[in-house]
């Protein structure tokens, strides 16, 4: 999962997108974000997870990437996933999509 962040003009035009990593989560259908304060991942074909966000963020040391940078040709940039930082594994729901 990236955090992403616009920077807008006063026409409400995106002049700049940031990206910057925040964790690593299984392949999900679907995310859904609480107002209080939990992340619940929707897998479609294994288990569903519910998370709860501890941090924002915002205090680490990850790099941020802007479109308003250009990359050459032959660079790129990569992300090494690591243990949960900013999520907390509050419960798991066993997926019944294997049975028929």
């Amino acid at each position: 999962m990236f955090t992403s962040d616009s920077a807008y003009i006063v026409t409400n035009d995106v002049t700049e997108i940031r990206l910057k990593y925040f964790d690593t989560v299984p392949v999900a259908s679907a995310m859904c974000v609480l107002r209080t304060g939990f992340l619940f991942i929707a897998s479609e074909f294994g288990n569903h997870y519910l998370y709860q966000i501890t941090q924002l963020g915002d205090a680490d040391d990850e790099p941020e990437f802007s479109s308003s940078e250009r990359l050459e040709e032959e660079d790129t940039f990569f992300f090494v996933p690591r243990k949960l930082k900013n999520l907390i594994l509050v419960d798991e729901m066993d997926s019944f999509s294997t049975m028929t």
